[in-house]
């Protein structure tokens, strides 16, 4: 899954390159720890890599 998601905390764009489904992903700015889940996957912008 090439996608790309907002941090909420700071919102800067996450890059979740080759990340599965409840895979913790790090913010690199803010070191925010997020998850995807089957709903974060539905709402997920796709990027254009």
């Amino acid at each position: 899954m090439n996608l790309v998601r907002k941090c909420k905390k700071c919102n800067n764009w996450i890059y979740m390159i080759e990340k599965e489904l409840g895979d913790p992903v790090k913010c690199p700015q803010c070191g925010e720890e997020h998850h995807i889940s089957k709903t974060l996957s539905d709402k997920i912008v796709l990027t254009r890599i």
